[in-house]
């Protein structure tokens, strides 16, 4: 699930609201911050 979100989150499919509520049931707390750490594609 984790590379999965990871995706989403660069390709701007969802927000960083949306990484947040994820953890803990799908990814870590520390999954999240890293995702939310990772740079996202270009508008």
């Amino acid at each position: 699930m984790y590379e999965f979100i990871l995706t989403q989150w660069i390709m701007r499919k969802i927000d960083a609201a949306k990484v947040i509520s994820y953890a803990p049931k799908w990814i870590t707390v520390e999954q999240a911050e890293t995702i939310l750490a990772t740079p996202q594609i270009a508008d």
